[in-house]
């Protein structure tokens, strides 16, 4: 090495390391979905959890759409 800056390319394709077609974006998931692995996905308790955490931070920020948090 010089000391000086030189331009690096990082990266690969899943294809190119493991030698074998990546799969299409989806494609994947669905194929979990398919069979059953839920480790992707969240659980029907976990989604009305977050849903009964955030709709009253939704509402809110309905109800006073021009604050800040600096102002509340």
């Amino acid at each position: 090495m010089n000391g000086g800056i030189e331009p690096v390319t990082f990266g690969y394709t899943l294809g190119e390391y493991f030698e074998t077609p990546s799969p299409e974006a989806y494609e994947q998931l669905l194929y979990d979905c398919i069979r059953g692995d839920h480790s992707l996905f969240v659980s029907e308790k976990e989604q009305l959890a977050a849903w009964r955490l955030l709709t009253p931070v939704i509402h809110h920020w309905k109800m006073h759409p021009n604050k800040t948090i600096s102002q509340l």
